[in-house]
């Protein structure tokens, strides 16, 4: 058997595991007090973002009844969707931004150009992603824990080797 075949993918396994565990280990980190409320205000406002741009997909593009505020949506029967620092995809943008930096080595130039494209399609497929689990929230709510917390989780991890893939092999 061929162990140069497996080295991308062990590649690939090995940058996502370290990078998930740096995370971990970083953001248990304490800080000053000045640094946590300025970050808090950054994630709140990314929220509100975030939310505003799903108010417009789900305005232009479905028929679901939902009052929005801030970053919560609202739908009848008393359920509700809130947008919460974890939603905002920072650590399925950080896992990529690591592959791409431990990717093949190319052009500065090329590279930062790839990477803002891939984080484009990142920050849209939350914003897909989020429009979808307020759609499911209106109309099964039952389903919602299983694509909150399974399915769009892994697609995400998709998206990422997709990208990665089209990188390497571009």
């Amino acid at each position: 058997m061929n162990s140069k075949a497996f080295r991308p993918a062990i590649k690939v396994i090995t940058v996502i595991l370290v990078s998930h565990w740096v995370w971990k280990i970083v953001s248990g980190i304490p800080v000053c007090p000045e640094v946590y409320l300025k970050w808090q205000q950054i994630t709140y406002f990314l929220c509100v973002i975030l939310s505003q741009w799903t108010d417009i997909v789900l305005r232009a593009f479905t028929g679901v009844q939902f009052l929005q505020i801030e970053n919560c949506f609202y739908f009848p029967g008393g359920y509700s969707v809130h947008i919460s620092p974890g939603c905002i995809a920072l650590k399925p943008i950080y896992h990529f931004v690591v592959l791409m930096i431990f990717g093949r080595k190319a052009i500065p130039g090329l590279r930062l150009i790839f990477l803002l494209i891939g984080v484009a399609v990142l920050v849209n497929f939350n914003i897909l992603r989020i429009s979808f689990l307020c759609i499911i929230m209106a109309v099964n709510p039952s389903l919602w824990f299983f694509f909150h917390t399974y399915f769009f989780r892994f697609a995400f991890y998709v998206i990422i080797l997709l990208l990665w893939i089209l990188w390497e092999e571009s």
